[in-house]
């Protein structure tokens, strides 16, 4: 039994190094990530302020002059894509609903990034607040206060660094997938207002 207690030891303490240069990394992550959702938030104010005014009252038989003049298009924006593809699918409502599964595949897949970010910083940082734990307790029991010190230093600072970047990906998820539920009723009421178009 104490064999295998010393190879569970030895790969915990082993994965030290790693989890610590993976917080690292995911913080410089997180940190991309919410700069990059603050730059989306000044591009899609306008847009969307544009298009919600447009919106309001359109008319079917106005829709393919939707996006005119409605800000930078050039970005690609999965709702972008959506709304052109449906004003280009003329009467096929297969088209249409392909488009629609289309964009909450895309609008998913950009939440991804702030998904795992909220899920494995804190799991990162649990593990980097374990791992020092038992040189810790095996300092304190030899009477090493330095040993103790330095390994509780470093559960503790990697606690922190985990729950930050937990919350910056949670926060960044949380504001991303509300505008993306409203991009999602965009998307529908355009599909709604062709299937009447095309009803008539």
């Amino acid at each position: 039994m104490a064999v295998l207690n010393n190879i569970l030891y030895w790969i915990a303490t082993g994965l030290l190094v790693p989890v610590v240069i993976g917080l690292l990394l995911m913080l410089g992550r997180a940190l991309l990530v919410a700069g990059a959702a603050y730059a989306l938030y000044l591009d899609r104010a306008k847009f969307q302020a544009k298009l919600g005014i447009r919106l309001k009252a359109i008319s079917p038989e106005a829709l393919p002059s939707i996006l005119s003049d409605t800000g930078d298009r050039d970005h690609r924006r999965p709702n972008v894509i959506a709304l052109e593809g449906l004003i280009a699918s003329h009467a096929s409502t297969a088209h249409r609903e392909k488009i629609i599964a289309d964009f909450e595949v895309a609008a998913d897949a950009e939440l991804g990034q702030a998904r795992t970010l909220a899920r494995v910083g804190p799991m990162l940082g649990l593990m980097g607040t374990l791992i020092p734990m038992g040189p810790a307790l095996i300092g304190l029991a030899a009477g090493d206060l330095k040993t103790l010190a330095e390994n509780m230093q470093v559960a503790f600072t990697t606690t922190v660094v985990g729950l930050l970047i937990g919350g910056i990906g949670f926060t960044v998820y949380q504001i991303k997938q509300r505008w993306f539920h409203e991009e999602l009723s965009q998307v529908e009421f355009v599909a709604a207002l062709l299937s009447e178009k095309w009803e008539k």
